[in-house]
């Protein structure tokens, strides 16, 4: 399945709907030229909703860790959420789980974004 996505801006912070697979880092170009420009804005909290997100590779988890990096030298954050099994497996096994703030729900994420704004 194609990677697509969406931003929602929800109260002060950006949803970012992941949908589909990301295998290939060109396939994500768009997507980070989309985050920099939020954070140029000074928008700079992003929740990464992955409910949707099917399979994740190294060139996934690499635009993941871009986005945080990029949000966080920004004064800001990106949380994850509604991570599937598999996602979430991933993240376990390269420790990436202890570098980003990992929630069960959306709203979970969005309760966590409120102690940033």
């Amino acid at each position: 399945m194609k990677f697509t996505y969406e931003i929602e801006n929800a109260n002060g912070y950006n949803i970012v709907r992941l949908k589909g697979q990301i295998t290939q880092r060109l396939e994500t170009e768009e997507l980070v030229d989309d985050i920099e420009s939020l954070i140029n804005d000074g928008k700079t909290l992003f929740i990464l909703d992955c409910k949707e997100l099917d399979y994740v590779n190294s060139s996934g988890l690499s635009i993941m860790v871009r986005i945080l990096t990029k949000a966080r030298k920004s004064g800001g954050e990106a949380i994850l959420c509604e991570l599937s099994k598999k996602v979430n497996e991933l993240f376990i096994i390269t420790k990436l789980n202890n570098v980003f703030t990992v929630m069960t729900t959306l709203t979970d994420a969005s309760r966590m974004m409120k102690a940033y704004k």
